[in-house]
């Protein structure tokens, strides 16, 4: 309950996958319904949710998210990136 970007998601990022989540806690941050996944609220009814996104997502739309899944996870939740987001904040302190 208090993970707030759960690990699965970004290695299921770094591997080019569509995320398929709620909106639990820091998740909308990395996942952005109908851009590079599909987020459902706790309410909505997840199958019906997840049935009516992936039947008018095509090939060519499916593609372009693992590709922009696979780019957000090197550039922004790499080693270096996170080390460096540290190295700031202990600069700044």
């Amino acid at each position: 309950p208090n993970e707030g970007q759960p690990i699965s998601i970004l290695e299921a990022m770094g591997n080019g996958m569509m995320i398929v989540t709620t909106d639990h806690a820091g998740i909308p941050d990395i996942v952005k319904d109908g851009v590079n996944g599909i987020v459902v609220s706790k309410e909505d009814q997840v199958v019906d949710r997840v049935y009516n996104s992936l039947i008018y997502t095509g090939v060519r739309e499916l593609k372009q998210i693992e590709v922009l899944n696979r780019s957000q996870c090197n550039k922004n939740y790499s080693e270096s990136h996170y080390l460096s987001a540290l190295k700031e904040i202990f600069k700044n302190k």
